[in-house]
């Protein structure tokens, strides 16, 4: 099932998408102190939720900061406490650069495989 439906803020639209195995959350626009609580928000909708692989996608993110970063971070402790796995789709050169220079880059999981095609 596909939520078509992006729950929005003015900088931030989050897409959700389920796949047999995945969850993916598309993230589009800025990732910062005003947006990282939509992202929370998602996040929690998903404990104990099944498939238990989670995949977010950064590549149309445009900006993210500290908070945002953090956010990520607690996206990473949750689904290690819940049991999950969390994978990222890469961003853009700014959001990578944030996770190399910070050392972040080094405790996630990137994902560069395509875009699956057909979500349930």
């Amino acid at each position: 099932m596909t939520d078509e439906t992006p729950r929005a803020t003015r900088r931030l639209n989050i897409h959700r998408a389920e796949y047999p195995d995945t969850i993916e959350l598309q993230l589009v626009g800025e990732v910062d102190i005003e947006t990282a609580a939509l992202i929370d928000e998602h996040l929690a909708q998903l404990d104990g939720a099944e498939p238990s692989h989670l995949l977010i996608d950064l590549g149309a993110v445009t900006f993210m900061d500290s908070t945002g970063l953090a956010s990520i971070l607690r996206a990473h402790r949750s689904a290690e406490n819940n049991g999950h796995t969390l994978a990222f789709r890469p961003g853009s050169p700014q959001v990578q650069r944030l996770f190399k220079l910070t050392g972040i880059d080094e405790r996630l999981t990137f994902d560069t495989r395509p875009r699956s095609a057909n979500p349930t």
